[in-house]
């Protein structure tokens, strides 16, 4: 059901029953004289707020989200990730009902339901969209393995892949398999400290790293394969994390930096706030501010399909950026990350 309210009455003042389910977008033309509108019931109608004429515009395969209008073109948004562009006619909207095919809206929603069970639903007058803007499909389940580098998902395809979360990568796609026989038969006899936490409420695997805690799971250089490493040698998670994921940031800095100072002298970090000693487990000489950083290969991040880094930045909005498009002059970094990254320090 569509309402449409008038504020300073503060009332209801006319409803339009053009679906059959509820309704999740709206999207309206500049005058306002027309809205378009889609939802559960898989369909985008579009409709005249004071004739009441509606028409089917189109029908897609899953429950419409979003909807947004740009000129002729209607963006509709579905569950299934992807995106669509329909003819819309967004600036004539009257040639869209003179192809026929319009009905009167009800104002009760029962009518419209009663009218598509007798066999008596309207004609979509678009079959097919005019672009395809296609997605992925959505992460609906996913559990952290015991290692604490590993995570198992489950999308809505049905398919399930484990990924390494310290290189952002797919490293297995074991198809459409149960997904609870495969958690079992991963789970490993380990004990790793809990170093990030995790969501997949946008349908992707979102990792959240917070200090001090980030920084409390080590793993011996030997059990990731690192070639010439002592026995003894461990490997900080989050640390060399943190120094993949800001590589390219690190290295523009530097070069940036040297660029713009006599004598090659590099100011990477010395902007950063000072904190507590007992904050930082490994101290190094400041000579660290021209190191190169070296990535070891169980911590580098694909550069064809990047991950992005989302922080909040020093006005109080957050921002994003594809790790591949920091280009080293981002002064909102969270500290923390930069001392991490810079001098060896957390």
């Amino acid at each position: 059901m569509i309402r449409l309210w008038d504020l300073g009455q503060q009332r209801c003042v006319h409803s339009y029953a053009v679906h059959t389910d509820s309704v999740w977008a709206l999207a309206t033309t500049h005058s306002f004289g027309h809205v378009y509108s889609g939802g559960r019931d898989q369909s985008v109608y579009l409709t005249d707020l004071s004739t009441r004429e509606s028409v089917l515009l189109c029908t897609n395969e899953c429950p419409i989200l979003q909807l947004s209008l740009q000129d002729d073109t209607i963006w509709v948004a579905t569950t299934d990730s992807s995106v669509y562009g329909w003819p819309a006619e967004g600036l004539t909207p009257q040639k869209v009902f003179q192809k026929g095919g319009s009905f009167l809206a009800g104002n009760l929603s029962f009518s419209r339901a009663r009218a598509s069970l007798e066999g008596s639903a309207p004609v979509p007058v678009y079959k097919e969209p005019s672009f395809v803007v296609p997605g992925v499909p959505a992460i609906v389940q996913h559990e952290i393995m015991n290692n604490r580098r590993h995570v198992l998902t489950k999308d809505t395809t049905g398919s399930v892949k484990l990924w390494e979360i310290t290189r952002g990568a797919v490293i297995e796609d074991f198809g459409k398999v149960s997904f609870e026989d495969k958690k079992k038969e991963l789970f490993e006899m380990v004990s790793i400290p809990a170093w990030f936490t995790m969501d997949a409420r946008l349908g992707c695997l979102s990792v959240h790293l917070d200090t001090p805690q980030c920084f409390s799971a080590e793993i011996y250089a030997v059990d990731l394969n690192v070639s010439g490493a002592q026995e003894d040698l461990k490997i900080n998670l989050a640390h060399d994390t943190l120094c993949g994921l800001l590589v390219h940031w690190s290295k523009r800095k530097q070069k940036s930096s040297s660029h713009g100072l006599p004598n090659g002298d590099s100011s990477i970090g010395k902007d950063v706030p000072s904190k507590d000693s007992h904050r930082s487990r490994t101290e190094v000489d400041d000579t660290t501010e021209n190191h190169t950083t070296h990535v070891l290969p169980s911590f580098e991040f694909s550069t064809v399909s990047p991950p992005s880094i989302i922080t909040e930045g020093s006005s109080g909005g957050p921002w994003r950026k594809r790790i591949t498009d920091l280009d080293g002059t981002e002064g909102d970094l969270p500290w923390w990350c930069v001392d991490c990254v810079t001098h060896n320090r957390y």
